[in-house]
């Protein structure tokens, strides 16, 4: 049980680090970002 939690705290760090670098990324594209989040 501790594996697993340990397994989904880092799949979720690494996702969120992933889609911050991404929204950085994408910061002058507003039509993508809004694409995205429609």
């Amino acid at each position: 049980m501790l594996l697993i939690s340990f397994y989904l705290f880092v799949v979720g760090k690494v996702t969120l680090e992933c889609f911050c670098c991404f929204q950085v990324n994408i910061k002058g594209e507003r039509n993508l970002y809004i694409y995205i989040y429609n």
